[in-house]
């Protein structure tokens, strides 16, 4: 729906088409997905341990958006309309995966916290 309603909806779209008429990328659309693909790789070289920083992020908004939103934004929709053992169910899956995702961000902080105090000098057994 978004991408009809933004991008393929009516001749006035609100962003222009990065297609060209033969199906090729236009010359701008090439130039902001390689700025973005440089610009990704320059902050994986110059933030240290971007791996364990997207860990962190990735715990956050991997399971809130694959678990959390989904089942809150269906019984905030059809409240009335499911019977209450598919509300039990989505209540089930918004607390495993919020019990899922804030394992994560613990061990992900830990994780970053351990290599920032190693690369600092700290001995973790002080």
């Amino acid at each position: 729906l978004i991408e009809r309603d933004f991008f393929q909806g009516h001749d006035l779209t609100r962003f222009p088409s990065c297609y060209a008429t033969d199906g090729m990328l236009k010359v701008w659309a090439l130039a902001v997905r390689c700025l973005l693909v440089v610009g990704t790789l320059l902050m994986a070289v110059y933030i240290p341990h971007f791996a364990l920083l997207m860990g962190f992020i990735g715990s956050f908004t991997g399971t809130l958006l694959s678990f959390v939103c989904p089942c809150w934004f269906h019984m905030k929709l059809k409240w009335d309309q499911i019977s209450w053992k598919i509300r039990i169910w989505d209540c089930i899956v918004i607390a495993l995966g919020t019990t899922c995702g804030l394992i994560g961000i613990y061990y992900s902080l830990e994780g970053l916290i351990e290599k920032f105090r190693h690369d600092l000098g700290y001995d973790l057994n002080d």
